[in-house]
């Protein structure tokens, strides 16, 4: 409080003015005068703690205050920090200033985020985010069109490191083992991707005086495999010797056998 006094102290037209202390706020009037009637215009003002307003612990988060004059007053510290997997966004420590104000916002965690995965071609991908696209304990699954076979880890993790526990899989065409050509025989294929490969079909036949064991057409399907095993070309029989027999009827009701013996060529 600090006084002008023209007619002596406390007297008339006397007059007073009122502040505070670091740290505290001024409640009432800043100035008060004595007047004519022996009065003052206004009562002393009074000096309060200065108070900001209360913090809110973040979500995945911690905080932890000290608190010298009272619980969220003046001069009054918090420290923050987040869970595994989510990173502090803001500053790790308010403090309670005057005016009634933190030293910053009220921080919040937010969920640690993975590289966006890119896949390719052929790719199936379906993820769990649990806390948002390609973030903290995203999950990923892969697997491939049909036609293609899966070339690494059918699933990947986002970590607290910001890093994927595997990188996105690939999917390749299938291919199923190299057919050939059966001795004595023919082998014509179409392979619409790649030698070979899904979906290629090759047709078999066989050299006159050989029969096909096995079917005449092959295809290359899912998983990696034939229809059936490759087809051999086998000889055909022959008879080298054979003998007719033939029944002719006689006038006394009496059958006679007749036998031809024929060479084969």
């Amino acid at each position: 409080m600090n006084c002008f006094h023209p007619h002596g102290p406390f007297s008339y037209n006397s007059t007073c003015t009122f502040g505070c202390r670091e740290g505290y706020a001024l409640k009432g009037s800043k100035r008060t005068q004595c007047l004519a009637s022996g009065q003052w215009t206004d009562p002393v003002a009074l000096c309060r703690v200065q108070q900001c307003e209360t913090l809110v612990v973040p979500e995945h988060g911690y905080m932890s205050c000290i608190h010298p004059i009272a619980e969220f007053k003046y001069n009054s510290t918090c420290d923050f920090s987040c869970s595994e997997g989510f990173a502090l966004n803001g500053p790790s420590r308010l403090q309670c200033k005057d005016p009634e104000q933190w030293s910053a916002q009220n921080p919040t965690c937010e969920a640690v985020r993975c590289k966006r995965l890119e896949f390719f071609q052929n790719v199936v991908m379906n993820c769990s985010d649990p806390h948002g696209p390609f973030s903290y304990n995203s999950t990923c699954t892969f697997g491939c069109r049909e036609g293609y076979a899966l070339k690494g880890s059918k699933r990947t993790q986002c970590l607290a490191s910001g890093q994927w526990t595997d990188p996105v899989a690939l999917c390749r065409v299938q291919q199923c083992e190299t057919l050939v050509v059966p001795e004595h025989g023919y082998m014509s294929c179409i392979h619409p991707i790649a030698e070979f490969k899904y979906n290629s079909t090759c047709d078999f036949s066989c050299s006159e005086g050989f029969a096909l064991n096995g079917p005449s057409r092959l295809q290359c399907k899912d998983p990696e495999q034939w229809s059936a095993q490759n087809p051999t070309c086998e000889g055909t029989v022959q008879v080298d010797n054979f003998i007719q027999l033939s029944a002719v009827c006689t006038n006394s009701n009496k059958y006679l056998l007749k036998i031809n013996h024929h060479r084969g060529i």
